[in-house]
């Protein structure tokens, strides 16, 4: 699953072995479509419409406990996932 317009979800996933399940456009739909398609795997941007990565993120994690949501984002404050309690991420540097 994806956080982005249908068609955006990289070539080179598809080819690696990853199986894309559905694609979203917002977060409030990405939390739809991890409900329905209960993936392993739900890979979401920090800033989205509807609903932002993280608020998504709660969600699918409440109600799909077995998916891990992978955030990709050019974000680069630690603080945001300081405040965010019960998302279960990590933040990465921006050089790794």
């Amino acid at each position: 699953m994806s956080s982005c317009d249908a068609g955006c979800v990289p070539w080179s996933w598809k080819s690696e072995g990853w199986r894309v399940v559905a694609e979203a456009g917002d977060g409030r739909t990405a939390v739809e479509l991890a409900i329905q398609h209960q993936p392993d795997v739900a890979v979401l941007d920090l800033a989205m419409p509807e609903q932002n990565g993280l608020e998504a993120t709660r969600r699918i994690v409440a109600e799909v406990p077995a998916t891990r949501v992978l955030i990709l984002t050019a974000h680069e404050s630690e603080q945001v996932v300081r405040e965010s309690p019960g998302c279960r991420c990590a933040w990465l540097p921006s050089e790794v």
